[in-house]
């Protein structure tokens, strides 16, 4: 197989959060990276008297951890205001974000209502010159593929 030239980078990611699902709030402009975990499929198996491998069946699938950085800011309605409210209000949280930014046909990925986990006060440290960062932990039951529009 020849090698791929159609790769990308994260120079082009957008992130969005929101508050009910139907309204987006940019936060590219403080988003630094995002990472998914979990959402492993459950597997059983079982031997068999006869056989040497076991039988082996697909279950459910687990909830996906979601979790975005971005610079902490102070002001209203951006990444840290919104989250920490759903932290906070233990409010439902949805992020969705474009990997190739939101061009047509491009792909996103929107998170189903989520759980923010994890207090999103910001660490400090006095003696650096970095931009103070925050975490957004977001547990969901699923993501969805979709193409932007």
């Amino acid at each position: 197989m020849a090698q791929s030239t159609t790769s990308i980078s994260g120079k082009d990611l957008r992130v969005e959060q929101s508050v009910n699902g139907s309204t987006w709030v940019d936060i590219s402009g403080e988003a630094t990276q995002v990472s998914i975990s979990g959402g492993e499929r459950v597997t059983g198996t079982k031997h068999t008297a006869d056989g040497d491998t076991p039988i082996l069946l697909a279950g459910k699938r687990n909830s996906i951890t979601l979790t975005v950085e971005t610079l902490y800011t102070e002001t209203g309605d951006e990444a840290y205001d919104d989250a920490n409210d759903a932290y906070e209000g233990a409010n439902a949280h949805y992020l969705r974000y474009f990997p190739k930014g939101t061009t047509a046909a491009n792909l996103k990925y929107t998170t189903a209502a989520g759980i923010v986990k994890n207090p999103v006060y910001p660490d400090i440290d006095s003696a650096s010159g970095d931009p103070v960062l925050i975490t957004i932990v977001l547990e969901t039951s699923a993501i969805t593929e979709g193409a932007a529009t």
